[in-house]
Order: structure tokens, then C-alpha cells, then sequence
């Protein structure tokens, strides 16, 4: 009886060790590939009309859909809860305290849109970077200039933080956690289609307005 417990215990603490290692490993190595920098090209916007606003205020609630996750008031908030995966909060983008446009030039927004990537070469989280990286110049201009325009809120950041469970799926490559990861930066920038009813058009806003992370390339569906 004495050597089964005996063996047992040592069984139970093996086990223990190898979880423990385990972890350990996965806190390191996801911690070195969130923590890299990127270099990305600096790029310019190119546009031949004035932005404007009211089609940024379009693109950023109903087509972006920036407020589900910044909040109605653009003002920053947690849009994920969950220990295991992470807590992730979403930033200030109305220019007042605690939010980076503050002082971000136009061309750091329009990194963080197509490539996202801060302008000191970390990555942001869960920003749908991987399909916004799509938009045409006009239409970044229309979206910036929105967002330069809506009230500021004075909101301080939370530094949003990632989980086990979310570390161990963003390795395993189901979680698209680092949008930097899946973006082709030095590919060009596809040319919008003129706004109207077309197919082109409609496959445009399909793209950038995020449809295909849910519904898959093809639009057939399946698991999320």
C-alpha cells in the first residue's frame, strides 16, 4: 500500500512538473512574439478631394465598426472579459487624455489601420488591422478626419492583458491576436472601387468591413 502511494504521489508531481513546465514555455514564448517589433514602411496618403467627415462617421460605426469595440463614445473601453483568454481594452481615439491621437500624426494612424503597428514598432492587439489594411486612401482620409472631429474623452488607458488559454490558441495559430502577423506590409494597396451598387464595390466593403473573419474567405461559414 505504502509503495503505491508512494508511486503515486511521485506520478502526481511529475504531472504537476510537466504542466507547470509547460506553461512556463508557453508564457515565453508567446511573451517574445508579442513583445517583437515590426518594420513597416512609412506611408502617405494620396487623395485628390477633401475628406469627408459624415463618410468617415460611416465608414468608423457601420462599415469599420470602430464603436464596437472603442465604444459609442469612442472613448476606450474593455470589449473582451475573460481571464483564461485576456482582458483586452480597446483605446481612446477621441484625442482628449489618455488618448494616443493626441499627438499621432496621420501617417501613424493610417500604420496602425493597415499594417497595425504603433508608431515605436509594437503590434496592437485584436485590431482587425488584417482586413482594414484594404482600405483605399480616401477612404483612411474620410475615417481620420471622423476621428479628429468627435468630442474628445478625457479616458486613461488600460494596459489589456492576455490570458493562458489565449496564449496557448494564439501559438497554436486560432486566435488572431497580432494582426502584424497576417498582413503582407510591402504588398501595394488595392485602388477602391467607385462607390455604387456594384458587385466590385459590395466585395470591397465585404473585405474591410470584416465579414470574411467570421464567415471565412469564401463567405461559406463554419466555425468561428
Amino acid at each position: 500500500m505504502r509503495r503505491v502511494l508512494k508511486w503515486t504521489v511521485i506520478a502526481l508531481g511529475s504531472l504537476v512538473a510537466v504542466v507547470l513546465i509547460a506553461v512556463v514555455a508557453v508564457y515565453i514564448t508567446s511573451s517574445s512574439r508579442l513583445n517583437r517589433k515590426h518594420s513597416v514602411p512609412t506611408e502617405q496618403l494620396v487623395v485628390t478631394a477633401p475628406p469627408s467627415v459624415e463618410h468617415g462617421r460611416h465608414l468608423a460605426v457601420a462599415i469599420g465598426k470602430c464603436v464596437d469595440c472603442h465604444g459609442a463614445d469612442l472613448g476606450g473601453t474593455m470589449f473582451i472579459d475573460d481571464a483564461p483568454l485576456g482582458r483586452f481594452y480597446a483605446a481612446n481615439l477621441t484625442g482628449g487624455s489618455g488618448s494616443p491621437l493626441a499627438h499621432y500624426t496621420d501617417a501613424d494612424i493610417l500604420r496602425i489601420l493597415r499594417h497595425g503597428v504603433r508608431p515605436d514598432g509594437s503590434a496592437v492587439l485584436f485590431m482587425p488591422s488584417q482586413e482594414f489594411t484594404y482600405f483605399s486612401d480616401a477612404d483612411v482620409a474620410d475615417l481620420i478626419a471622423y476621428l479628429r472631429s468627435v468630442p474628445h474623452v478625457d479616458r486613461e488607458p488600460v494596459p489589456s492583458t492576455v490570458g493562458p488559454v489565449g496564449r496557448a490558441l494564439y501559438l497554436k495559430g486560432d486566435l488572431p491576436l497580432v494582426p502584424a502577423d497576417l498582413i503582407d506590409h510591402a504588398a501595394a494597396r488595392p485602388v477602391a472601387p467607385v462607390p455604387g451598387p456594384t458587385v466590385e464595390y459590395g466585395a470591397y466593403l465585404v473585405t474591410v468591413g470584416g465579414c470574411k473573419g467570421c464567415h471565412g474567405p469564401s463567405l461559406a461559414g463554419g466555425h468561428v
